[in-house]
């Protein structure tokens, strides 16, 4: 269902209004995206009226906004994926193509990897512990010295592509051990604490201690891995991996292997990994893995956009990415908690992953990987920015409880350090031309007994934690004393079971107002979204492997080991 219009330029007044002065110009304001209090944008004040005075003004007033969606709405809308794939019965690539114009279907080498930095270790020494006692270190300079992997995209013609993009792979990540395992076959802990001039590594037996310190490694990297893995077991189990040890007995277990960084000032911990593996602990933080039981198409979507922004990612000279809302969320194999394993993973989204695997985004013209930015919801139109904006017409599936919302505000929250009197009034000034009425605020206008103040409706979205910038808001008198609750629109019941967690766009830009355009007319916003040709990606498709290496991942192929690392020389990156 959609929500009535919004009058792009209405004013709202309480009781006593007074009629507004000339309309306020309609270019959007830029907003900060560190500015989150209110108090950022007030202006200088205007004179009052003389009718409205405090003995005019309700006690009890509150700021009723109605809105809709969730997050900043460019690029793909998880839950209008959602709605496509379920209602309309949409591919994956049809999605795809209606969110992401102007990109087209790629591929990465099936051996690409990357590095994620663990932001919760950052400054801190870690223990990584291996039950099988497989704890192998490297300096750097030391043969099998693994550097951090960096990406690159490169053009080649292949059948059914225009353009192929691929990502360099890191150098063999399994050394020759420095020291033995502290006890042959049995569990193994190392510990890395970066100090003066290089890391102190110490060995022992369990995360708890007691440790025995090595001499002191000077190097500015410290590489650690579990070695290969054992052919005869599942290369899903999480007995196999490296486990980062955490207080009251928490593990946490990770694919791949690990770089240890001084990033003077403080370590920094970088997960090596392969990206589809990586993908694995991302795909179901950013989505409900329940999705995949009835609009698994979405979910495969969801997969090709991570892979995608994954791909596209350069955030440091150490680590292609994070694993926070920074970047995606990403959360490893699982962890341990008080000896019971707890998988971070999902039969339903490795699906989804498999069933697109080394597919990404790319630009059609260069071969290079698309950053492909979603929210979970657009509310029905999105947003422009690096892709056209489009109408979204799965956004309003039933299940989804933020199609439309309700929020009311106490108004002495908008007249909080302002000393501007009272709040008699709001109004949009301009919006940014996409969607029923308008869509997303542009600017608006808050009056007071004292004067007037602007702000854009991002300031606003970040000072009240609003769902989106795309709302209606008025001010209204209350009995009794003025409360604060949200809402979701009667017509869109909030959904059940685990999907209710969808993580909101964690793979989002800081969110700033779009410049200003022209209102579309109603027929061009009320226009059905265009039916995306289907690319289809032939099955011997051959990627480019840009620099050679191995996949740091261990997998194991009708009983034998595929991918794991070997020594492979690298060359220094310039730092």
């Amino acid at each position: 269902m959609r929500l009535r219009s919004f009058p792009t330029a209405a004013l709202l007044v309480l009781l006593v209004s007074p009629v507004f002065g000339d309309a306020v110009d309609a270019q959007t304001a830029e907003s900060n995206p560190a500015t989150t209090a209110v108090d950022a944008a007030v202006v200088a004040p205007t004179a009052a009226p003389a009718e409205a005075t405090t003995s005019t003004i309700p006690a009890n007033r509150e700021v009723v906004i109605t809105g809709r969606g969730f997050g900043h709405g460019r690029g793909l809308g998880q839950w209008g994926a959602f709605g496509y794939a379920k209602n309309l019965g949409w591919n994956y690539r049809q999605i795809l193509d209606h969110f992401y114009g102007g990109t087209t279907a790629g591929a990465v080498s099936p051996a690409s990897a990357i590095g994620v930095r663990v932001s919760a270790l950052d400054g801190r020494a870690v223990t990584f512990f291996q039950p099988k006692g497989r704890v192998y270190t490297a300096a750097e300079g030391q043969a099998g010295f693994t550097f951090p992997p960096a990406l690159a995209a490169a053009q080649s013609p292949v059948a059914g592509l225009e353009v192929i993009a691929a990502v360099t792979v890191p150098s063999g990540t399994v050394p020759p051990p420095t020291v033995p395992p502290l006890l042959t076959g049995g569990p193994a802990a190392v510990r890395i604490e970066a100090v003066a001039g290089g890391f102190l590594i110490s060995d022992s037996a369990s995360c708890d201690g007691p440790f025995s310190p090595r001499p002191v490694a000077v190097t500015p990297s410290i590489t650690v891995s579990a070695g290969p893995a054992d052919p005869s077991v599942s290369a899903d189990d999480p007995g196999e991996m490296l486990s980062v040890c955490e207080p009251k007995g928490v593990r946490h277990v990770y694919r791949g292997d690990f770089l240890a960084v001084d990033a003077k000032p403080g370590q920094r911990t970088v997960n090596l990994v392969g990206l589809d593996a990586y993908l694995r602990g991302v795909v179901p933080r950013e989505i409900a893995a329940s999705w995949g039981d009835k609009a698994l198409e979405a979910v495969k979507a969801q997969a090709v956009a991570a892979r995608s922004y994954a791909a596209a990612e350069r955030r440091s000279g150490f680590a292609n990415t994070c694993d926070s809302t920074s970047c995606q969320v990403y959360g490893g194999r699982g962890r341990y908690v008080n000896g019971q394993f707890v998988s971070l993973e999902d039969p339903r989204t490795d699906r989804a992953i498999a069933e697109t695997a080394n597919e990404i985004r790319i630009n059609p013209k260069t071969g290079v990987p698309i950053r492909t930015e979603f929210s979970a919801s657009t509310g029905g139109f999105t947003a422009p920015g690096a892709f056209p904006a489009v109408p979204d017409e799965g956004d309003a599936t039933l299940e989804n409880p933020n199609h439309g919302w309700t929020l009311k505000l106490a108004a002495g929250r908008f007249e909080r350090g302002r000393n501007l009197g009272s709040l008699i009034a709001a109004r949009v000034v301009s919006r940014d031309g996409f969607g029923d009425g308008g869509g997303r605020v542009a600017k608006l206008e808050l009056r007071f007994t004292g004067g007037s103040a602007s702000m854009t409706g991002d300031e606003l979205m970040r000072a009240f934690s609003l769902r989106s910038s795309w709302f209606d808001l008025s001010v209204v008198a209350v009995n009794g004393a003025a409360t604060e609750s949200t809402t979701a629109e009667a017509s869109t019941p909030a959904l059940t079971g685990d999907a209710s967690g969808v993580v909101v766009a964690a793979a989002a830009l800081p969110d700033t107002a779009p410049a200003s355009v022209p209102a579309t007319t109603e027929a061009t916003a009320a226009t059905k979204p265009r039916r995306p040709k289907v690319v289809a990606l032939p099955a011997s498709t051959i990627a480019v492997v840009v620099a050679a290496g191995s996949d740091p991942v261990k997998t194991v192929v009708g009983g034998v080991v595929v991918g794991s690392p070997t020594t492979v020389p690298a060359t220094k990156k310039k730092r």
